[in-house]
């Protein structure tokens, strides 16, 4: 794929990787070394789904957009178990109540 303005390779380039396109050429450029291997293969499985995207419908790839935007939206907001916070165990003591069942609520509409 070129920028067809001036017949150029398209490359985006972020914080992660280095990406870039023309013709048939597609390279990814990142900091490989820093993933275990397990999830370099998992990375490099993900990136063979996404080129066989191109291959599909216009519907396809907009979907598929939409669900990769999704799962990253959703794993960049989540906080890392690492930073929350430890709570010690400790005993609670009390007397026992006894149990009150209660009528259910009815909502009318």
């Amino acid at each position: 794929m070129f920028d067809r303005e001036n017949g150029r390779p398209i490359v985006v380039k972020t914080s992660s990787f280095d990406l870039t396109m023309s013709g048939s050429f597609f390279s990814i450029t990142s900091d490989y070394q820093r993933l275990s291997p397990e999830n370099l293969m998992l990375l490099l499985k993900c990136l063979l789904i996404i080129k066989s995207l191109s291959a599909l419908p216009e519907s396809a790839l907009k979907e598929a957009v939409k669900e990769l935007e999704g799962i990253s939206r959703f794993y960049m907001n989540r906080i890392p178990q690492s930073s929350l916070p430890i709570i010690s165990a400790c005993s609670i003591k009390g007397n026992p109540i006894t149990i009150q069942v209660r009528p259910p609520i009815i909502l009318e509409s």
